[in-house]
């Protein structure tokens, strides 16, 4: 099964100047999960077919940015 691109910059993103949308704190969260060993939890939990979906890391992380 196909999985969505994630991470690929638009042009409204190329044109703003450096720094803009940096947010530390959630960086220094980031850095304190091992996302590997969490991504390796959520892949078994993907559909076996139909369309490309997006990476289940991804989806976890959106899960966690709403609930904090």
């Amino acid at each position: 099964m196909g999985q969505r691109q994630i991470g690929q910059d638009r042009l409204a993103e190329a044109l703003l100047p450096a720094g803009a949308g940096v947010n530390r704190r959630l960086e220094r969260i980031a850095g304190l999960i091992y996302w590997a060993s969490m991504e390796r939890l959520l892949v078994p939990l993907r559909a076996p077919m139909g369309r490309p979906g997006y990476p289940p890391l991804a989806l976890f992380r959106a899960l966690l940015l709403t609930q904090w």
